[in-house]
């Protein structure tokens, strides 16, 4: 397969886990235990390491290049500084239209929730 279409489709894979990396950071804000942080740290570095070499076999025959990692280095990086704050606000907002709602249905666990927005 050409190098480039190889680039662009790591690229894409760099997004896509820069985006993985987003929703595990909002389930981490809400469970919010030191123990399971390190845990889901090393899950997703687990998922990474799986899906990046799965990739590289389907996509190019199991041909490691210096190219792969900084096509994938570049579409975390490039999503990082570009999307992640535009999909982390509109997941805040989502969040906290969920604890509204359960605030409607239940106020005693609203006033004790100590990961409620500030």
């Amino acid at each position: 397969m050409c190098s480039i279409l190889v680039f662009a489709y790591f690229f894409l894979l760099g997004i896509i886990l820069g985006l993985l990396y987003d929703l595990f950071k909002i389930f981490r804000i809400l469970i919010a235990k030191n123990s399971f942080i390190f845990f889901m740290d090393i899950l997703y570095f687990v998922i990474c390491s799986l899906v990046t070499f799965a990739l590289c076999i389907f996509i190019n025959s199991g041909i490691i290049r210096g190219f792969i990692f900084q096509g994938e280095f570049l579409g975390f990086i490039i999503y990082k500084y570009i999307f992640s704050r535009i999909i982390l606000k509109f997941m805040q907002k989502i969040l906290f239209g969920i604890k509204i709602v359960r605030f409607i249905k239940s106020p005693k666990l609203f006033i004790f929730d100590n990961n409620r927005p500030k």
